[in-house]
């Protein structure tokens, strides 16, 4: 996949980004720098995974939040991945799905408050603004981004992260 597909764009007032370092999971693809990170269940272990497209849901993913290095998994052994953690009120920002959806400033204000997902149907997460506003889409949109760009600005919902609990 590519690297920093989803970028941070308000620290929400925090001075450093906490981090957290999770166990990834040999032979499997690597995480890069900028990839949005859930966590996944094999057995009775937890590894930290890069999110799979259409997600993440509410009550079924934990997003864990944005990788700020590349894993270090080999096809032999497991590795780590250092992720920004997802904390309340932090905005993000990614290309939405379709450039068409987001070249204008009022094209991205219309799209405040809906409910949508990460979409990952080619090799870059892009921020699905195609997607049907839904109650248990975790990534909402806040109207603000580039338009130069065809960016878009989101917040993960709490109820999507690992720290609802």
């Amino acid at each position: 996949m590519a690297t920093n597909n989803i970028r941070i764009v308000d620290p929400s007032g925090h001075n450093a980004i906490p981090t957290r370092t999770y166990q990834t999971e040999a032979n499997t693809t690597v995480i890069n720098a900028g990839e949005p990170v859930m966590l996944k269940t094999i057995g009775t272990a937890v590894y930290a995974a890069a999110l799979t497209d259409a997600k993440p849901v509410i009550g079924t993913d934990y997003f864990i939040g944005i990788a700020a290095k590349a894993s270090t998994q080999t096809t032999s052994a497991d590795g780590e991945v250092e992720v920004y953690m997802p904390l309340p009120g932090m905005v993000y920002r990614g290309k939405a799905k379709s450039s068409a959806a987001a070249d204008t400033e009022a094209e991205i204000k219309a799209l405040a408050q809906k409910r949508v997902v990460f979409d990952l149907t080619s090799s870059v997460y892009t921020v699905d603004t195609a997607a049907a506003d839904g109650a248990t889409n975790g990534v909402m949109l806040t109207g603000t981004g580039d338009y130069s760009v065809s960016e878009v600005d989101f917040i993960v919902s709490s109820r999507a992260t690992n720290l609802a609990f």
